[in-house]
């Protein structure tokens, strides 16, 4: 496979593991839409900024640690975004209905 593969692959699980797992359904789910965005860029940024420092330090081999590597990464970036937004747009999305209790005076 190759690292656009892997970074689409990874994009699209992402989304998936938002949208169908409880207790982070749930969570996810309370934030604003803004709220959201910023969470998921934020998950795929550090993942890849991550890679990309750990190739510097020679942990991993994903990218030089060039500036041509940098713009692989940006590249992947870029990629597991699209993947991910593409993923959300077309997975279902759970109606639950939210318990509301009222009080109802008895009448005597």
């Amino acid at each position: 496979m190759t690292a656009e593969q892997i970074s689409a692959i990874a994009g699209v699980l992402l989304s998936l593991f938002f949208s169908y797992f409880p207790k982070v359904r749930d969570w996810f789910d309370a934030l604003q839409p803004n709220q959201k965005r910023i969470v998921m860029l934020g998950i795929m940024a550090a993942v890849i900024l991550a890679l990309f420092g750990g190739s510097c330090v020679k942990l991993v081999n994903a990218f030089a640690c060039t500036w041509i590597g940098a713009g692989d990464a940006l590249w992947l970036f870029v990629l597991c975004v699209i993947a991910n937004q593409s993923a959300y747009a077309i997975s279902p999305r759970f109606n639950r209905p939210k318990l509301v209790i009222e009080y109802v005076p008895v009448e005597q």
